[in-house]
């Protein structure tokens, strides 16, 4: 411990020293003070199990070094746990010693990342013997753990990754481990999950700049420090010209170790050899590939590998050998780029040690896109006869141009049609011909994102032209509509669907089936994605014209009721939806309904109960419904709705343990099915509630099934099933939220980017707001502050496009949180205050007291952060208003109580 007295020494260990010593170098004469007044008159008096040292009482002896000896130690305040207590030894009389006792504590004491022992304390014990206090690492070393679990060749690499980025953690703290090798990177259980953590700085060489640069790390000429099979050549040559890449060096030994199971070089070869033999052969000659050691040793039952594991022997090959190359410019750089190869090597992409060949790249980019390739490879015979298409959006053009050529044959076939007819059907092929040509000019242009938007843009205007065929102008209309939605457009859909609500009315009237379900149709997805506050007198208006017509005996009245319910419960209005609920189940019994007109209306029933904290009654409504279900697989729809109701029900009172357990029982129960979206769904929510009840061990893999499960079903289709959510941008982005809830931050950074990237090759809006939601969360949490908040910058820039005012508005509240939980309070302020002229400008929002109150609620959060202990400064105007709001909401949430 360093610290400067009142006289204006420096007190070193307890040793004082002149003032104007380097608090980072130590002297020869406080070392010789030190080893003339503290270790001599103690090599008398060791250390036993039971004593104190600070308040950490020893325990046993659990490792011994060349200069101290680690004892695992309880300390009891102000928590109870066992820790490593590192002592100096005693006798060891050089100043190297003293010196690197030293600097191992100061260099632990930099350093924090989740693969490093971390530093918790440091003193002099009772005696005056230097020791420092580290977390204790309850684990078997890397290799012994490997094989103790017979991890297969991918998750022994996976765990090495992490060790790589630990050790570049280290190197950025200015520090080069020097000795690192399978015995100094134990292997500890955290959550369930396995987790390398580096110890044993003893021998570290400091290389950061400004005052840690001139610790003085003495080395005596010729002497060389650590363990020969995972040495540097450099570190038997010339002491003084190692650096990073010497730790480079000694993990590409660990890395070979890993793959065949032996080191580099024979161990037993080494032991025998003599000092010079030894280091010429550590020098000068070249390890074995490891494919061909593990041939020659015939080790390959010794490793589990999978045939995946197989595809990939060969770039490890060329990484190991990389890392081990005698010239230190010819290794990795950093580690960091040691194990951004080996992240590639794990995603089947080119890895940096590997020749760049046309041939490698090709095959390494069809190893890992098969489908996509296969897709591809069809899609380049198409672009030859003029209709290709790479892209899923352009799979729908096609689709519709093949019902417009059929449409046209037909027209020019059959002699029966009408002229009209004819026509109509002509201009139906154009039409769509129209749209498709447009995407592939846009998709040879390599818009392919955005290709079906700007084709459908582009042909919008042409409707009008078909004013004098209403029928198709309907269809198109439709059609259109759906595409848009489809890409997640949802402004431009829902004018489309509005205008074929019109359409319909105008056509078969106001008061026909046809218009009535077209116009419920657009109430829902205007509920869902658009301005929902005016919903509510659509439909009231709706189900009136309904009741004077037909009244409550037709089916189509319990319809459009239970989209009021709906749209009540996504309000917030509870008092309007449990009556508009009442008002459903009432006439349901009254006309003793059966079947579906009995079922649905209670699920909608059973929303409310839940909506309003009812659960007990609404569980026992699900029950009865269940009970009045033939059995499966009679009823299976039926009985998947109420299950997936009782989902919900758990969800909200954060029972995810019991809706794990119902997950699993719903995939049990379809193990036998061939692969289809239905399990990638099961499997994707069964992974979220894992999550949520903290059981990360089961959820990671669930997550990742559901992933593989998708990747084989891409380019198939199934019309039940929401492909962007179960999808595969949907899956990564469901792996990227368990390994966030898990801790696992860069693992699900990585995965976080990838949705997105998958989310923009789909070119939806959705999954890229979705997606990039999740980036910002992974950043988040990971605390990267600025990659997060540039997430949350392109999401809002995204939601821009919604026609709904709340999305519009949200994404900067969201800004606020990220601000406040990494104290950035003046950006928080600057963003809230942003975020309320916003919502003052949107005409939509200006009765929306609830959003009002919620954001001025925000500002005077930031607002109350800002003043604490902190300088006067001028009140910001907007803080008058922000009061207002708030208590204006405080007000109509008193009376809604009441």
């Amino acid at each position: 411990m360093l610290r400067r007295n009142c006289e204006g020494c420096v007190i070193v260990n307890g040793i004082m020293a002149e003032a104007d010593t380097s608090p980072q170098e130590i002297s020869d004469a406080v070392v010789a003070s030190l080893l003339g007044d503290v270790l001599m008159p103690m090599e008398e008096g060791n250390e036993r199990s039971g004593d104190f040292v600070g308040v950490f009482r020893l325990s046993e002896k659990i490792g011994e070094g060349g200069f101290g000896v680690v004892w695992r130690a309880e300390q009891l305040e102000p928590v109870r746990r066992w820790v490593a207590v590192k002592m100096i030894k005693l006798g060891m009389d050089s100043r190297e010693v003293l010196s690197r006792f030293e600097l191992e504590r100061q260099v632990l004491a930099r350093m924090t990342h989740p693969n490093i022992a971390a530093m918790i304390d440091a003193g002099m014990s009772p005696m005056g013997r230097p020791y420092f206090v580290m977390e204790l690492v309850d684990g078997p070393p890397l290799t012994q753990y490997c094989a103790r679990e017979k991890l297969t060749l991918r998750e022994r690499i996976i765990l090495f990754r992490d060790v790589c980025l630990g050790v570049q953690h280290a190197h950025q703290k200015g520090v080069i481990h020097r000795d690192l090798k399978p015995s100094n990177i134990l292997v500890a259980q955290v959550d369930g999950e396995p987790v390398p953590k580096i110890i044993d700085f003893g021998i570290a060489k400091a290389i950061a700049t400004g005052q840690a640069s001139r610790v003085s790390f003495v080395t005596q000429a010729r002497v060389a420090l650590g363990t020969p099979l995972y040495m540097s050549p450099e570190q038997l040559v010339d002491t003084a010209d190692v650096d990073t890449r010497s730790d480079i060096y000694s993990l590409g030994a660990m890395l070979y170790e890993l793959v065949t199971g032996q080191p580099p070089f024979d161990s037993k070869k080494l032991s025998t050899a003599g000092s010079e033999r030894m280091h010429r052969i550590i020098r000068e000659e070249e390890p074995m590939r490891p494919t061909r050691r593990i041939k020659e040793a015939g080790r390959e039952a010794t490793i589990t590998r999978t045939s995946q594991d197989e595809s990939f022997m060969w770039d490890l090959d060329l990484i190991s050998l990389c890392a081990l190359a005698k010239e230190p410019q010819r290794r990795y750089a950093t580690a960091s780029d040691l194990a951004a190869d080996l992240q590639r090597l794990l995603d089947f992409e080119p890895v940096a040690a590997h020749p760049p060949s046309m041939m490698y790249f090709s095959a390494r980019w069809i190893r890992r896109n098969q489908t996509v390739f296969a897709a591809a490879s069809v899609s380049t015979l198409a672009l030859v006869g003029g209709l290709g298409m790479a892209l899923w959006q352009a799979s729908e053009a096609r689709r519709e141009k093949a019902v417009a050529v059929e449409l046209a044959e037909r027209a020019v076939k059959s002699e029966k049609e009408t002229e009209v007819q004819s026509q109509r059907l002509k201009r139906t092929a154009d039409f769509v011909t129209g749209l498709l040509d447009s995407a592939a000019e846009e998709i040879k242009r390599g818009q392919n994102p955005t290709a079906l938007k700007r084709a459908l843009d582009s042909r919008g205007a042409e409707l009008a032209v078909l004013e004098d065929d209403t029928e198709l102008q309907e269809k198109l209309l439709n059609r259109m509509g759906s595409l848009y939605a489809t890409i997640g457009e949802w402004r431009p859909a829902l004018e489309l669907m509005k205008k074929q609500s019109e359409l319909m009315a105008a056509r078969h009237g106001a008061d026909s089936a046809e218009a009535w379900e077209s116009e419920l149709n657009y109430l829902k997805r205007l509920d869902d994605h658009g301005p929902r506050a005016t919903v509510p007198p659509k439909v009231l208006a709706l189900r009136e014209r309904v009741e004077r017509k037909l009244g409550r005996a037709d089916p189509f009245w319990f319809n459009v009721q239970r989209e009021l319910v709906r749209v009540w419960v996504k309000l917030d209005e509870g008092a309007q939806a449990l009556a508009a609920s009442e008002e459903l189940v009432a006439e349901v019994r009254r006309q003793k309904l059966k079947g579906k007109w009995n079922f649905l209306p209670m699920l909608s029933h059973v929303e409310v109960l839940e909506f309003l904290g009812r659960f007990p009654e609404a569980e026992k409504l699900l029950e009865e419904c269940r009970a009045n279900l033939r059995p499966l697989p009679r009823d299976e729809n039926s009985h998947r709705l109420v299950e997936r109701r009782l989902l919900y029900l758990l969800q909200t009172q954060k029972d995810f343990k019991r809706g794990a357990e119902v997950l699993r029982g719903v995939l049990k129960r379809g193990e036998k099915d061939a692969p289809s979206y239905e399990r990638v769904s099961i499997l994707h929510q069964l992974s979220r509630f894992e999550s949520e009840a903290g059981d990360h061990r089961q959820a990671i893999p669930h997550a990742e099934k559901a992933l593989s499960l998708a990747r084989d079903l891409a380019g198939t289709e199934d019309k039940v099933f929401d492909l962007i959510e179960y999808g595969v941008a949907g899956c990564l982005r469901r792996l990227a939220e368990c390994k966030t809830a898990a801790g696992l931050h860069i693992d699900a950074v990585r995965d976080a980017l990838l949705a997105c990237h998958e989310a923009e090759n789909l070119g939806n809006q959705r999954a890229l707001v979705s997606n990039g939601l999740t980036l910002a969360a992974a950043h988040r949490e990971a605390g990267h502050f600025d990659e997060a908040y540039a997430a949350l910058t392109e999401v809002h820039v995204l939601r821009q496009k919604s026609p709904d005012y709340r999305v519009r508005l949200i994404t900067r509240e969201e800004m606020v949180d990220l601000c406040l939980k990494f104290a950035r309070h003046e950006e928080a302020l600057k963003v809230v205050k942003e975020a309320w002229a916003a919502l003052l400008s949107e005409s939509a929002a200006e009765g929306d007291a609830e959003l009002k109150g919620r954001s001025a609620l925000k500002g005077l959060r930031v607002w109350a952060e800002l003043s604490k202990g902190g300088p006067v400064r001028p009140e910001p105007p907007e803080l008058v208003e922000w009061k207002a709001a708030d208590a204006s909401w405080r007000r109509t949430q008193a009376e809604a109580r009441r």
